[in-house]
Formats: structure tokens, C-alpha cells, sequence
């Protein structure tokens, strides 16, 4: 499913805000986000497409969000983004996952 705007979501989105260790430069900003759309574009629990948003600021803060209005995310469908951020630290050598620093939003 597309990305959608992460203004466009409605405020009982399911929201998680990761921090990265330190800010990142450009080119690891670029191939974070260009990951992360890629994934988040095919993002689904128990095959069903996730509406999902994200948003990057301040060089180190990455947001992403899905609107359980639609297709809620399961268990097994966090996990898969939380493996998938894992491997970008780990290709980046950042902690953006580890390290304490995530930010939790339920509606």
C-alpha cells in the first residue's frame, strides 16, 4: 500500500518515534528512509495492507505510524519492523532500536 502523509492520520494512530544514537549525515539518512518507504509500502498483517506513514526530523528522529482504522498491526507485523530496523543499525552502525530509546503512542 502507498505511504500516506503522517499528517493525514487520524490522532488514535498507532505511533513509535525511534532516536538514533546521533544524528545521521545524508547519505545514511537517504538509505535509512529509502528502506524504511520500501518496507512500510509493502507493510501488511496477516495479509492485509497496513496504512502507514513516516516521518524523519532533526537528522536522528525517525517516526512511523499506521492507522488501525484500517488494518491493525499485529504482533508478528511490529516484530517484522523492529527486525527490519535492526538490520539497518547494524548496516549503518547506529543504535536507532537499542539503547532504550523508543517512544510509544496507543491510542
Amino acid at each position: 500500500m502507498p505511504l500516506v502523509d503522517i499528517d493525514s492520520l487520524p490522532d488514535d494512530a498507532r505511533v513509535w518515534v525511534f532516536g538514533s544514537e546521533r544524528p545521521l549525515d545524508d547519505a545514511s539518512a537517504t538509505r535509512l528512509l529509502g528502506v524504511v518507504d520500501q518496507y512500510l509500502s509493502r507493510w501488511a498483517a496477516h495479509g492485509e495492507p497496513l496504512t502507514s506513514a513516516r516521518s524523519w526530523r532533526d537528522d536522528r528522529f525517525l517516526t512511523i505510524a499506521v492507522d488501525q482504522r484500517t488494518a491493525g498491526a499485529s504482533g508478528c507485523s511490529i516484530d517484522a519492523l523492529f527486525r527490519q530496523l535492526q538490520t539497518l543499525e547494524r548496516e549503518l552502525g547506529v543504535s536507532i532500536v537499542g539503547g532504550g530509546r523508543i517512544f510509544y503512542r496507543d491510542a
